[in-house]
């Protein structure tokens, strides 16, 4: 199914770059070629993309990388400009902080969705993104109550469905730091994996748990969002992509998902786990382990490592903060890429943790 959209991932690899200097990450890691990067500050940076209509519904997501607790999200909400022979792009604004909130120089992976316009390449495949505010309205030109107390993303201008007749996801604030999310019509028995990133300034940052529908509505998928300060429960706007299968812009753009539910060092088939098929005949498997506290393995066993892009978020968990980042992603050597995760409490230390991980791009095929 054609959505109209397009994607771009980049590895932001120069944390310390001088100030305001603009550079383009690896094109290892960065297919497209269409994100730059500038640093504005300790621990604060700005993502520009061309490609698209910044006029349209489009999100991005962000997760630090490397092997201390930082972690990082969107410190504002995006906003177009005008570069180069003036064509329109959409910056986004990412920070980067310890667990005290002091801003830190970080690595961090980036991934964008949105509409595409002249040519660029398409995405493909049932999805739905949104960006939202914590009082439980979704950002849109416009947004009304539903009957039953909800709220519903007006003309979507920062909303998107791909299902048939595209209806606009809606969110309901349960209680502090608690939201439902339902998107009408990607439900399935075996849906996909929801990325979130939090939106504002501070150290808010979310996780979510598995999507899921029920049985009165079986074609409206649901996923559960949960905001965290410290251990803590609180609002926070957030930015919500979800993906039913892996998707992606083109048809040599394949990807994997899955969701490592068992934190242990034993390898194992994780929940969830689904390979697009980079190689028709043998689609490959998804095997998860773990090499210490805190310490986690994914291999994808088709799919190389470059140019791909890897995005990993803590599952919820009742003891509340954990989060997830990206150590590093490589070749394996029985074949295809090992990705390489690290998780922590709510004050960075090293913690056991399911964790959801979804690894895509254009490098199909094990080696």
């Amino acid at each position: 199914m054609s959505t109209g959209g397009r994607q771009e991932f980049a590895w932001a690899e120069r944390e310390d770059a001088p100030l305001h200097e603009v550079y383009f990450p690896h094109g290892d890691y960065t297919p497209g070629g269409r994100a730059a990067v500038w640093r504005e500050g300790v621990g604060e940076y700005t993502v520009g993309v061309l490609g698209h209509d910044p006029w349209r519904a489009y999100q991005a997501q962000v997760v630090a990388y490397g092997r201390d607790n930082t972690r990082c999200k969107f410190y504002q909400r995006p906003t177009p400009a005008i570069g180069e022979n003036n064509k329109w792009y959409s910056r986004m604004f990412v920070s980067c902080t310890n667990v005290s909130g002091a801003a830190v120089d970080s690595k961090f992976v980036f991934s964008f969705s949105g509409v595409a316009i002249n040519d660029t390449p398409r995405l493909a495949g049932p999805a739905a993104f949104f960006e939202t505010a914590a009082d439980g309205t979704a950002i849109a030109r416009n947004y009304e109550r539903t009957s039953d107390g909800s709220y519903t993303t007006g003309r979507g201008w920062m909303s998107f469905n791909s299902s048939s007749g595209n209806p606009l996801p809606t969110i309901r604030r349960r209680s502090a730091g608690n939201y439902l999310v339902s998107i009408p019509g990607l439900g399935t028995p075996n849906p996909g994996l929801a990325q979130v990133t939090a939106l504002g300034s501070g150290t808010t940052h979310c996780v979510t748990g598995s999507p899921y529908s029920l049985a009165d509505s079986p074609t409206t998928l649901r996923v559960a969002v949960y905001g965290w300060a410290g251990s803590t429960r609180a609002d926070t706007d957030f930015v919500l992509n979800y993906d039913q299968y892996v998707t992606r812009i083109a048809n040599d753009y394949q990807g994997a998902r899955a969701h490592a539910d068992k934190p242990f060092s034993v390898p194992y088939a994780p929940r969830r786990s689904y390979n697009s098929g980079a190689i028709a005949d043998d689609p490959g498997t998804n095997t998860a382990s773990g090499r210490g506290t805190g310490l986690y393995n994914m291999h994808h066993s088709k799919i190389r490592s470059t140019p791909n892009s890897a995005w990993v978020g803590a599952a919820y968990s009742a003891t509340g903060g954990n989060y997830c980042k990206i150590e590093s992603w490589v070749p394996s050597s029985s074949g295809g890429t090992i990705v390489h995760i690290r998780c922590y409490d709510a004050q960075g230390n090293p913690v056991n943790s399911e964790y959801f991980e979804t690894f895509q791009g254009p490098g199909i095929g094990p080696s």
